[in-house]
């Protein structure tokens, strides 16, 4: 995975702004009254012009630190999504570590407690918990006794946070991003198809060797995914930097609705965190004679990208959910014959060539990376060339 990096984000950020808090003004003007869900009417009472603005332009996690009520909404929305993932995660840990029965079970309860915890004085949460198993007098104490408990009050609470993203999806609602941006060609000039056309990302940042790029008036090679899937984010759904240009292969058919936590593209990305690792059997695979048939991404143990010890796991633990999700290991084996050329060039015909040109122009500055390699070795650069993540790690880390 690549990091987005905007070269013109403020202005993308007020066209943007300027196309769609109008309609969400005109939705809340004409639908309000049918909204039935007190909390998700308190979320639109405090949708002025300037909340709309940040609704629509600011990260998710800056959105969240300035204002109450969309943090308590986010907290809700994570609180009925990662749970099953967390379960999973931790069940393969344990097998991994190789813990008994009984000590599995100690853990499972302590981590169960943990995550409550983690939500304590949410409202919407802590009304749910008074109403589960009603009358009890210690809620948490039930619903963290066993798994088959906490997964029925998180069901229970995501039956009812779902007719909360019903009414909110009746204001605010990327389907309406399909609406014409005032040119007359609605099936060309959408805020959908302008709106990617502006972001200008040429290759996928979540595998970065598929083109996504538009051509023509109206046909785009990729998609847009919400980092934070909008059937249970519903309120991000318009957020600018929750929709990820992204190629259609990664969108439909690994990553779908998944509510698997990964690193946003427009925040963090592999970087030298991550790298593709060749398992060389031979030395005929090492200098390119023969293809490389084993290779992986591995995450770098002790990843120190933050101060804070506790961010670097999530980190690394987002990396690595990302290489699953999206089977870059597979991805990448099927561009053998690209990387066995990159290692060709690196241990053989660098020197050579380099040479050769040397003694016919009398000097060999002309061979840049881009040129030979066919990738610039400039992570600024990464959003524009395909697989030049995958080829920088093959040249310079294996």
């Amino acid at each position: 995975m690549i990091k987005i990096k905007l070269k013109n984000a403020a202005e993308i950020e007020d066209w943007y702004a300027e196309q769609v808090t109008d309609i969400i003004k005109d939705k809340i003007a004409n639908y309000s009254s049918d909204i039935t869900s007190i909390y998700a009417h308190k979320i639109i009472t405090q949708l002025d012009d300037h909340a709309i603005r940040d609704l629509l332009t600011m990260p998710i996690s800056g959105l969240i630190e300035k204002h109450t009520w969309a943090k308590a909404y986010y907290e809700v929305a994570c609180f009925v999504s990662e749970f099953s993932d967390l379960h999973e995660y931790l069940k393969e840990l344990y097998q991994i570590r190789g813990y008994a029965h009984h000590k599995c079970v100690a853990e499972y309860q302590r981590e169960r407690e943990e995550y409550l915890n983690k939500y304590k004085g949410n409202n919407f949460i802590d009304v749910m918990k008074n109403q589960f198993h009603s009358p009890c007098s210690a809620p948490d104490s039930v619903i963290c006794q066993n798994n088959k408990n906490m997964e029925e009050f998180i069901s229970s609470v995501s039956e009812e946070f779902d007719k909360v993203n019903d009414d909110l999806s009746k204001i605010i609602n990327y389907d309406f991003l399909d609406e014409d941006t005032g040119s007359g060609k609605k099936d060309k000039s959408s805020i959908r198809a302008e709106y990617v056309k502006r972001l200008g990302i040429r290759v996928c940042p979540y595998c970065n060797q598929q083109y996504i790029y538009y051509f023509g008036d109206s046909r785009y090679l990729g998609d847009l995914d919400h980092i934070r899937p909008k059937s249970k984010f519903a309120l991000f759904s318009m957020s600018m930097y929750n929709l990820v240009p992204a190629c259609k292969p990664c969108n439909q058919l690994f990553k779908r609705s998944s509510t698997k936590q990964i690193l946003n593209p427009y925040e963090e990305g592999f970087s030298n965190d991550a790298y593709l690792h060749l398992n060389y059997k031979n030395v005929r695979e090492l200098v390119g004679i023969d293809p490389v048939t084993d290779m992986e991404w591995r995450v770098n143990k002790g990843l120190n990208r933050y101060p804070d010890k506790q961010k670097n796991e999530v980190i690394s633990q987002n990396i690595d959910n990302a290489i699953k999700l999206f089977e870059l290991d597979e991805v990448y084996k099927g561009h053998a014959d690209e990387i066995q050329l990159a290692l060709k060039r690196r241990f053989y015909y660098d020197w050579k060539y380099r040479n050769i040109v040397k003694s016919l122009v009398g000097t060999s500055s002309l061979i840049t990376p881009k040129l030979f390699y066919g990738v610039s070795f400039d992570e600024e650069k990464y959003q524009d060339e395909l697989m030049s993540k995958a080829i920088d790690d093959v040249v310079w880390r294996n």
